[in-house]
């Protein structure tokens, strides 16, 4: 089952992001996510958080639905908290949308999860989307996108890939070595590593 949790950074156009949420058998709130997907009229089947930055009037006009309420001090975040209870009601794919792209500290933490669930768990907006992933992969790609790898909290040890315009020979990504605004020339892109956490922003075209 496909999951997107919503969550309160920032939306630039309402409209691509409604037509991507479309796709997803069920939608989350989580907390101030609500005013998106209220802007959207999208109604969700799930509202978790503390609620300390929701209107409560909007709140009310949702009382009807399923919602988790949690304190303000707590271990884990709401974004976190919705994954889990994602999880929980048998989410293979989840998706995060306005995951990023408001408050440094809230995004750091964001990715982290991006590690913490790599399995699980991606980020998306209306440009790209964001990935974490601690051992070899592929992905499918159209030609000319743009991909950018990152070491995440770690280096990427012997690092190759198969599909791109600069392909990655056996090398070790860190503060010294990054690949940036790569280019997808196959339609499968592959990628081998023997260690590390690489993050990985795909452009949309």
């Amino acid at each position: 089952m496909k999951t997107a949790l919503v969550a309160n950074a920032i939306i630039e156009n309402h409209e691509i992001i409604h037509s991507k949420l479309l796709e997803y058998d069920s939608l989350i709130a989580v907390d101030n996510g609500l005013t998106h997907l209220d802007k959207m009229k999208l109604t969700p089947s799930l509202i978790v958080g503390d609620f300390d930055s929701v209107d409560t009037s909007l709140l009310e006009m949702y009382s009807h639905i399923d919602t988790l309420r949690f304190p303000v001090e707590k271990n884990e975040t709401d974004l976190e908290l919705a994954i889990l209870e994602a999880l929980k009601r048998g989410a293979t794919k989840i998706t995060g949308f306005c995951c990023l792209g408001k408050r440094v500290d809230h995004e750091m933490a964001n990715l982290i999860l991006l590690l913490k669930y790599a399995d699980t768990l991606n980020f998306e907006s209306e440009r790209e989307s964001v990935y974490v992933k601690n051992k070899s992969f592929s992905f499918s790609a159209k030609k000319g996108q743009i991909v950018s790898f990152f070491p995440f909290l770690s280096q990427i040890k012997n690092m190759c890939s198969k599909g791109l315009k600069w392909n990655i020979e056996n090398k070790t990504l860190s503060e010294n070595f990054v690949s940036i605004s790569n280019v997808c020339i196959e339609e499968k892109i592959e990628l081998t590593f023997s260690s590390g956490n690489l993050l990985m922003v795909v452009q949309h075209v």
